[in-house]
């Protein structure tokens, strides 16, 4: 399910009425591919499936520390997916999508020195799959992002959506200077909230 950058002409988008439903405009969109058979994190249908039918669920607390990483603050069931491996629905995976409110977004706009929020939008689906805090401390010790690696990632945004000079510069320095003991802290905090396991 990697994401693609599409261009959407106003003749394709007429022909749609999914997406005429959506009042876009035409231009540069991030998509994947569409699944089906999928359901959502918050279907009543999938709220007592076996652990074991998720072939990833040792990933959801790398998920939950990333989205405070990058300070997604639209997570949520709908974009909180699980996806059959086969045509029996017998094995899933779960993932996550949509990223467009990263960084404090949609905008992604701050002011010089400003510091991004630390905090955690949602717990996702199967809360009982965290069984320690512990379990994120290896993520957070990833959550990091050297000067050229942030860079990287500004140059890989599409022309029409790219920040001003300035807005990236900050936008870089509150990326490079996120604080690991601070993500974990909003971690810690929000599993409480949650009812999470300490």
């Amino acid at each position: 399910m990697d994401p693609v950058v599409i261009n959407l002409s106003a003749e394709f988008m007429k022909s749609s009425a999914e997406i005429l439903d959506m009042s876009l405009s035409p231009g540069s969109f991030f998509a994947t591919l569409k699944q089906v058979g999928v359901y959502n994190a918050g279907d009543p249908a999938v709220k007592n499936w076996d652990p074991g039918q998720i072939e990833n669920l040792e990933e959801v607390a790398d998920f939950i520390a990333f989205d405070v990483f990058v300070c997604n603050n639209d997570r949520n069931d709908n974009n909180s997916l699980l996806v059959p491996l086969n045509k029996l629905k017998e094995q899933f995976r779960y993932v996550l999508i949509d990223h467009g409110y990263c960084f404090n977004g949609p905008c992604w706009q701050l002011t010089e020195g400003q510091d991004l929020p630390y905090r955690l939008a949602l717990i996702p689906w199967r809360i009982d799959a965290i069984k320690s805090q512990y379990q994120f401390k290896n993520a957070v010790a990833r959550m990091r992002l050297a000067d050229a690696e942030m860079d990287s990632i500004l140059e890989s945004v599409p022309k029409a959506w790219r920040l001003s000079p300035a807005e990236s510069h900050n936008l870089k320095c509150a990326m490079v200077n996120r604080s690991q003991d601070r993500v974990m802290d909003a971690i810690i905090r929000g599993m409480a909230e949650s009812g999470g396991q300490d």
